[in-house]
């Protein structure tokens, strides 16, 4: 495991150094083009509901004395479209993923055309109404794709377990994942800084949580975002060269909102991005308390700005967040380690002795979470067998591909223990050892331990939740 976790991280790294160097190549033509063009920033003069904004216009006057560019999160795009296409594209893994933060873009992409060329009145973009709609049917969309072509009808959640939902129950989670993580981002990018250092810790935590589940190309995909995010905060720390703008932040939270699902964590998004949490939660708060009492309960939304008209300074303001961000990211993939989300096989027979000397007689799917790197090994990548070694294990059961196994494509498991349909596994009903003479020293468990995993006499835990498996002698 630790080879393999080793070499799927560090091609997780050159993804993300890539994304960073891309990104900051590219900075320099959107410039040029963005203060040729003018694309500059129209500040909000009045809220959703129409009313002035006469506090956050005070506070940001000097800043919008001067003219930045916006819709700098085109680099972004650019630079992850690229990314994943070229080095990182896969059915499984990265295709919803990417559709949702291209998708997103093209959203927030029209709001910034409008604020740039549109006349800077009101909202100074898409109407809200229209915007939420363009949002919802993408996430209704990648929604479906999810639940119909990928197979995913449950939802884990942390300490419970996985609990049924069906295909319209996943469909609407989806969407609600979506439309409220790309929400939450759009409303956090109001500092210089902000929203790209909350975005860049959430991207890595998720994207550990995607490592240890074996998911390496999402894993590659949340670090690809993340040496974006590196290079556009170096050149948006205050005072911000340009912004992100729409386009930025709804590809990053419809990504985001992606990401959450496709590993399985989506109740632990509320602890991961809480301060995204705060952020739209302290304006509909707002919201609510002047349509009920008549009076703010904030000085301004969301809360960045009620902090301001308080005192603080902007990277004050910023730096505080990106620390109570970092502490969530880490406090939520402990939580998904110990709730479950992600099972760590502690003896999970990763060893390259052991590719080798295992056969699986028979195999069937199962309605738990197996482990999702149980029977991984050093020389098979991604599952018991690779190109390499495709003859190490075989399916005696049947030589023709095998629709229950998801990733099968042929007789040979190319990722045999991950499917989709069986959310992280398989499970094994029979398990023989066929080669007497294979040297288990460097063997993280033992054989002597191996008979009692699959007795179900102990340490079930080390293979997840495998149930009442035997071990013959040859």
């Amino acid at each position: 495991m630790a080879d393999t976790l080793n070499n799927e991280t560090f091609y997780g790294l050159i993804l993300a150094l890539s994304a960073f160097f891309l990104a900051t190549f590219l900075t320099p033509v959107y410039t040029f083009f963005a203060y040729k063009y003018k694309f500059w920033k129209k500040q909000k003069k009045t809220t959703l509901t129409g009313e002035e904004l006469p506090v956050m216009t005070k506070l940001h006057a000097k800043k919008f004395q001067r003219h930045f560019p916006t819709m700098a999160g085109i680099i972004g795009v650019i630079t992850v479209l690229l990314v994943t296409v070229i080095c990182n594209l896969n059915r499984e893994q990265t295709w919803l993923p990417l559709i949702g933060f291209v998708g997103g873009s093209i959203v927030g992409l029209i709001d910034d055309l409008i604020n740039v060329f549109g006349s800077g009145k009101g909202a100074a973009g898409l109407r809200a109404p229209v915007k939420f709609a363009m949002i919802t049917a993408l996430g209704l969309g990648l929604g479906w794709w999810f639940a119909v072509k990928l197979g995913w009808t449950t939802i884990e959640i942390p300490f419970i377990g996985a609990m049924e939902v069906g295909v319209v129950g996943m469909i609407a989670i989806f969407a609600f994942a979506v439309v409220s993580t790309s929400n939450a981002v759009n409303i956090s990018d109001g500092l210089d800084g902000l929203a790209g250092g909350l975005a860049l810790l959430a991207y890595g935590a998720y994207g550990v949580i995607a490592l240890f589940q074996g998911q390496w190309m999402l894993t590659a995909f949340c670090l690809t975002v993340v040496g974006w995010l590196l290079s556009y905060i170096w050149f948006n720390v205050p005072p911000a060269r340009f912004m992100m703008g729409d386009t930025g932040s709804f590809a990053i939270g419809a990504g985001l909102g992606v990401v959450a699902m496709m590993t399985n964590a989506f109740f632990l998004l509320p602890i991961i991005g809480i301060l995204f949490v705060v952020e739209a939660g302290s304006s509909l708060i707002q919201m609510f308390w002047k349509k009920v009492f008549h009076k703010k309960l904030l000085i301004s939304a969301p809360i960045h700005h009620h902090l301001e008209a308080q005192g603080w300074g902007e990277a004050k303001i910023v730096m505080r967040f990106w620390v109570i961000a970092g502490v969530f990211a880490i406090l939520g993939v402990f939580l998904a380690v110990q709730g479950g989300v992600v099972r760590l096989p502690v003896s999970s027979l990763n060893s390259s002795a052991l590719t080798d000397a295992l056969l699986i007689r028979r195999t069937l799917s199962t309605t738990h979470s197996v482990a999702p790197v149980a029977l991984n090994s050093p020389k098979a990548e991604h599952g018991i067998t690779n190109g390499n070694t495709a003859h190490s294990v075989t399916l005696a059961s049947s030589n023709e591909p095998q629709d229950n196994l998801g990733f099968l494509k042929s007789k040979h498991a190319d990722v045999a223990l991950n499917s989709s349909k069986a959310e992280y596994g398989m499970m094994i009903d029979e398990v023989k050892i066929v080669d007497r003479e294979v040297d288990y020293s460097d063997a993280f468990v033992s054989l002597n331990e191996l008979q009692r995993i699959f007795e179900g006499t102990g340490s079930e835990g080390n293979l997840g939740i495998f149930r009442e498996m035997v071990v013959k002698d040859a």
